[in-house]
């Protein structure tokens, strides 16, 4: 028996090895949902702040002012759901400029003239004394 629970080898036929356990996608856009939820959102918080002020409910007045948060929030979502569908070319480069990112910074090679952090050489350190030696 295989390890995938049947005893049957796929060898012989040229089926696809699906178990039926598929899963489904969303829709492409949940632009309809949140404009569905914030739309009546909003008819709930005018319902709630004219019957508020009739019944002189500051109960339903802070739930309309509750409400009001919730489509904020909802408004957010859309926005950064709309975002999230944009093409990755529209976006901006949020990368550390090349000096500051060290995966992206420049190598040195001897062939460059030496260690960058001493541009002058090598960066091999000579110090006064050794340098008037070499001067004979």
């Amino acid at each position: 028996m295989d390890d995938h629970g049947h005893d049957h080898s796929h060898a012989d036929h040229g089926h696809g090895h699906s178990h039926g356990y598929g899963h489904a996608h969303g829709p492409a856009s949940y632009d309809r949902a949140f404009a569905i939820g914030i739309g009546l959102n909003l008819v709930f918080i005018a319902a709630e702040t004219v019957f508020g002020f009739a019944a002189n409910s500051l109960a339903l007045l802070a739930d309309a002012a509750h409400n009001l948060s919730d489509v904020r929030r909802l408004a957010l979502a859309w926005g950064a759901a709309w975002l999230a569908r944009r093409k990755a070319d529209n976006a901006p480069d949020l990368r550390l400029p090349p000096r500051l990112d060290p995966r992206r910074r420049r190598q040195c090679h001897p062939a460059d003239g030496g260690d960058r952090r001493h541009p002058g050489g090598s960066g091999a350190a000579v110090s006064e004394p050794q340098r008037s030696r070499a001067a004979r």
